[in-house]
């Protein structure tokens, strides 16, 4: 990291300029916009693990400040903003508390604003049993306006294994999904990907998901994440990894159907079955997770002698349209299994 009092010209846009507030605590950048031409400045500092407390400025030519931002995010800073006129800007960070050497570590992200968005998970690798079934939550972020559908699906996948998949609807930033693997399927572990697409200003945008997980930097005292000002940082994974266990849970879990329909005012009903070891017992208690608005579902418990329930689900008269996932979950004791997931559509 080069340090100077002279101010440096952003190269193109997107970028991430890494650097160290090593015996200045001021940076410059300049950067030509064109009139309404939109941005996102990001400055990672305790995010990241550093222990700045970093500030953003933004200058016209004669050094006049017009638009600013401290603590956006924890003691970090986040700036969208929008040129007012066509012309060359300045661009300052700093570290506020003024300190300085190689504990104070940044990054800068500068991006356009256009709508957009990314999916993750909070995990660096996914494990599912053979003849069973596990849930993933994927969560959304949604940049710039963006409010439409995500739908998701998988690439990749290993014979003998199936994602459920699912659509992330306007309004909502998370949904859980499941991978199921057939009986029998080879244990193993296989790279894999998983795709949101949407249609943004009428053009298809396709994002990966990235997995990421939390870490500790080597550097850093874990005092410090005891302070509400730092969030211990995530590090994105470089490949997603599924692999395929030997099933331990004394039951699997199916439906009848991958889909379900609710109209308001009326029942639908869906049927649930059961596949035990050799020799298991145990009643089986029926949960039902992520019912839509105002639609509910009377409690269910298999009976050992049973091999299958039906649920029957009510629609309240106002219920409002949606789409999503039901995850159907079993347990016997602490034992815990998963149907595949449910698409439902709340249809008026």
């Amino acid at each position: 990291s080069f340090e100077s009092n002279r101010a440096e010209p952003v190269p193109s846009i997107p970028v991430a300029l890494d650097g160290i507030f090593d015996k200045i605590s001021k940076r410059k950048f300049t950067l030509h916009a064109d009139s309404k031409e939109a941005f996102i400045f990001n400055f990672l500092g305790r995010r990241i693990g550093s222990q700045i407390d970093g500030a953003l400025r933004v200058l016209d030519s004669s050094g006049k400040e017009i638009a600013a931002n401290d603590d956006a995010v924890g003691k970090d800073s986040r700036l969208e903003w929008s040129a007012p006129a066509a012309g060359n800007y300045m661009l300052e960070i700093s570290n506020v508390e003024e300190k300085t050497g190689p504990s104070c570590f940044w990054r800068l992200e500068i991006t356009h604003a256009n709508p957009d968005f990314e999916i993750k998970i909070n995990s660096e690798r996914i494990t599912t049993s053979a003849d069973g079934t596990t849930i993933l939550n994927i969560h959304a972020d949604r940049v710039n306006g963006f409010n439409g559908d995500i739908d998701l699906s998988a690439k990749d996948l290993p014979i003998g294994l199936s994602f459920s998949g699912g659509k992330i609807g306007p309004g909502q930033d998370s949904i859980d999904t499941t991978f199921s693997a057939k009986a029998g399927v080879s244990l193993s572990a296989s790279p894999i990907h998983i795709v949101g697409t949407a249609v943004i200003n009428k053009r298809k945008v396709v994002r990966e998901l990235f997995a990421r997980e939390q870490y500790m930097p080597r550097s850093i005292d874990p005092a410090m994440f005891q302070d509400d000002s730092y969030k211990r940082p995530y590090r994105q994974c470089a490949i997603l990894p599924l692999a395929v266990i030997a099933r331990t849970e004394p039951f699997a879990l199916e439906c009848s159907a991958n889909t379900i329909t609710f109209t308001p005012g009326k029942n639908s009903e869906l049927t649930v079955r059961t596949r035990r070891k050799t020799g298991e017992k145990g009643d089986i208690k029926i949960e039902v997770r992520g019912l839509p608005t105002k639609i509910t579902v009377a409690a269910v418990t298999m009976k050992e002698s049973q091999s299958e329930t039906k649920l029957t689900f009510s629609a309240a008269g106002d219920a409002p349209a949606s789409i999503g996932n039901i995850i159907i979950v079993g347990s016997i004791g602490g034992a815990q299994q998963a149907a595949p997931a449910v698409a439902y559509n709340v249809h008026k």
